[in-house]
């Protein structure tokens, strides 16, 4: 296990909900201090980029608890959908969704493949630089074959 570096949460809120300018907490403790926020800015979702908060590198296996509270302008019914966040890395720069089950690993998703019906063979993969045209089906049949495209 390694540690995770450069961690950004963000979580904007859903239309008609408005942050509660200094509810947000880390560990309980207010987040606002120190930060360079404008006036009743959200620090998971600041300024007209809506950039998240950067809480740095966090050692393997470590929970963060953050939070914070929101208003609604007009009377409705309330999802957690419109509470969601998400989190990038700098090893995993697109954002991923808060709280979200892990990932299936390589080894385990090359085994659900290799368990459906007409499959004759997977194996794991992390990168595959496959040139034009490598792997192509002309028509379906009993022989396994993968179509792929490149876009051409």
């Amino acid at each position: 296990k390694t540690p995770a570096n450069e961690v950004v949460i963000r979580s904007v809120l859903a239309p008609g909900l408005d942050y509660l300018p200094g509810s947000a907490t880390a560990a309980g403790l207010p987040l606002a201090a120190g930060l360079p926020l404008a006036a009743g800015d959200n620090p998971f979702d600041q300024g007209l980029a809506k950039a998240g908060l950067n809480i740095g590198t966090l050692a393997p296996g470590i929970t963060v608890t953050l939070s914070y509270q929101g208003t609604v302008r007009a009377a409705r019914e309330i999802a957690p959908a419109d509470f969601a966040a998400t989190f990038s890395t700098r090893e995993a720069v697109f954002p991923i969704a808060a709280n979200a089950q892990e990932p299936v690993r390589l080894a385990a998703l090359a085994a659900q493949i290799r368990a459906l019906d007409g499959v004759a063979f997977a194996e794991q993969l992390a990168f595959a630089d496959l040139g034009p045209g490598t792997l192509a089906a002309s028509s379906p049949g009993d022989d396994p074959a993968i179509e792929w495209s490149n876009g051409r």
